[in-house]
């Protein structure tokens, strides 16, 4: 039997102090059976970035998404769209809704969501949702949204 780290964020290790690199991380990890991991994004950039860092191994594949938090950097839908059709994209996101920390951006959250939503089902893959301080908005969300072709029941929920 072996472990799968579901949710991971390769790009923001401490790569100074407390790993030499991406191996060493992957390494310490297999050396506790974590075999596979799921490097999530939460902006375009980073997932860019975090696809150089990793590059291409049998053991990690990726998510491409914008976080809710990260709603103050301009991103373009036609971009996520085409980051996350690339080879070795499993699922969307991370994506989702967050009033805890900036209620402000409530709209462009929502708005984010939905387009998250909308390209995990055109390219027929999972989205992962992070929440906090938002279940209600999620449970009418979901309430409604029952028969819209989305894979609900391979959706991570973080």
């Amino acid at each position: 039997m072996f472990l799968v780290d579901s949710h991971c964020h390769l790009d923001g290790l401490d790569y100074q102090t407390l790993h030499k690199n991406v191996d060493d991380v992957l390494a310490k990890a297999a050396a506790r059976d974590v075999k596979f991991c799921l490097a999530v994004a939460t902006t375009l950039p980073g997932y860019r970035s975090m696809r150089e860092l990793v590059g291409t191994r049998d053991n990690v594949v990726f998510s491409c998404g914008v976080h809710p938090l990260n709603q103050d950097e301009p991103w373009e839908v036609e971009t996520l769209r085409a980051l996350a059709a690339e080879e070795g994209v499993v699922a969307m996101g991370e994506t989702g809704l967050d009033y805890f920390y900036t209620p402000e951006t409530k709209a462009q959250q929502q708005s984010s969501f939905r387009d998250h939503i909308r390209i995990g089902r055109e390219l027929n893959k999972p989205v992962i949702v992070h929440t906090r301080d938002a279940r209600a908005r999620y449970s009418g969300y979901f309430a409604r949204r029952k028969g819209d072709g989305l894979r609900w029941r391979t959706t991570l929920f973080h």
